[in-house]
């Protein structure tokens, strides 16, 4: 059995791959995981970010440089269990630790700050714009996403983001036109609403509008549709077009 023979299987990744073939085959390969990684370095005190390219080629460098080729099995379960179980995420048992007297993070006091956290990438910032429009009967326009993608298939209010350099009244009017073929024009803003997703930031800029002439048309296949005050809370809405709702009811 290979490495290359494992990692070829579903759902086995290169940890894993490691753990069996240390385990099951006594091959002499370290198996990192989370736990491992903490454990090497607080006792290496290694300064780069957990989960850089430069902490993982460190840390299984380290790691491999350790192993007992007599009993790599029993060396890699003992290190995860130490990390499981003694040297944790935070407040480590240090005193029971059976590395205590070869750690150089704790020589040097640094055991609750290492391993160093990888810094999270700062969330970039979408301004996207909603249109209210309402027809004779009071009726709210509402159109789908496309199937695929982001939020797919959930309704939403006509809009979309706004360009770099539009102001927001450009962008309603284009993404507007854009999603329905409508040519519309600002009547007042309403208020806006932030919302966050795992990637970015969303402030929706909510508008009530006017239609200035077309009527609407499903542009590129998208449905789209006029309901009643009643029948846009049975609708499938993601959570920032429920904010845009309940600000229209406030």
């Amino acid at each position: 059995m290979t490495r290359k023979d494992l990692l070829d299987l579903p759902g086995i990744g290169e940890y894993t791959a490691d753990a069996i073939l240390s385990i099951a085959f006594a091959q002499p390969v370290a198996a990192v995981d989370g736990n491992v990684s903490r454990v090497i370095s607080r006792l290496f005190a290694l300064g780069k970010p957990l989960g850089s390219p430069e902490s993982r080629e460190q840390v299984r460098n380290r790691a491999n440089h350790l192993l007992s080729k007599k009993l790599p099995g029993q060396f890699n379960q003992a290190m995860m269990d130490l990390g499981a179980k003694v040297c944790t995420p935070r407040t480590p048992a240090c005193v029971s630790c059976p590395l205590k007297g070869l750690c150089r993070a704790k020589d040097l006091g640094l055991q609750e700050q290492l391993p160093v956290a990888k810094k999270k990438p700062a969330l970039s910032h979408k301004h996207m714009i909603a249109a209210i429009l309402f027809d004779r009967k009071k009726r709210v326009l509402v159109v789908q996403r496309p199937p695929s993608g982001l939020l797919g298939g959930l309704w939403k209010f006509p809009g979309g983001e706004k360009g770099e350099r539009e102001v927001l009244e450009e962008a309603l009017v284009r993404t507007v036109r854009g999603e329905l073929g409508l040519h519309v024009r600002a009547l007042k803003t309403i208020g806006s609403v932030r919302h966050a997703y795992t990637h970015f930031r969303v402030t929706f800029h909510v508008y009530r509008c006017a239609v200035v002439r077309e009527r609407p048309k499903a542009v590129e296949g998208r449905e789209w549709k006029w309901v009643s005050a009643e029948e846009v809370h049975t609708l499938a809405l993601s959570k920032a077009e429920r904010k845009i709702l309940a600000m229209l009811h406030s």
